[in-house]
């Protein structure tokens, strides 16, 4: 267990499993490194994985300002590997952790693979989720509806 500062002071949480390339996992919305429990083990066999609890979930600081957003998580990913000492790692974004890895794909920190998950390109390009699954996305995480969201 390791953490990151942003440039705002929040403090990041990650942590490392395994050896390899790097290879960088980010959570989709309101949920945090667990997220990843069921497949860790098998990503881990060939890369360092890299966990991370974006701001605002698990054991990273919860701050009320400023307003989240995905440039602001792609920022907070650079923070992150700055404080782990790398200099370039692949990415696996699924969901909204899908759009962070597509914000910061272009900078100098990405490795040679990109995969997204169950993600669009958000804003004009997106297509609007149903009421009922934003409602679900946006209510916090429980144990009852744990395997719902790693299945």
């Amino acid at each position: 267990m390791a953490w990151a500062h942003a440039e705002d002071g929040t403090r990041l949480f990650y942590e490392f499993v395994g050896a390899g390339d790097p290879l960088l996992l980010v959570n989709g919305q309101a949920r945090d490194h667990h997220m990843w429990d069921r497949v860790v083990t098998d990503f881990s066999a060939h890369h360092q994985v890299v966990l991370v609890d974006l701001r605002g979930t698990g054991a990273s600081d919860k701050p009320d300002v400023p307003p989240y957003s995905t440039q602001g998580f792609a920022a907070d990913l650079v923070a992150v590997l700055d404080a782990a000492g790398i200099s370039r790692a692949h990415a696996y974004g699924f969901s909204m952790g899908g759009r962070v890895c597509q914000c910061s794909a272009s900078s100098t920190r990405s490795g040679s693979a990109l995969v997204l998950g169950a993600t669009t390109p958000g804003d004009a390009h997106g297509i609007a989720r149903a009421a009922d699954a934003g409602a679900v996305l946006s209510a916090p995480p429980s144990p009852e509806r744990s395997d719902a969201w790693s299945s």
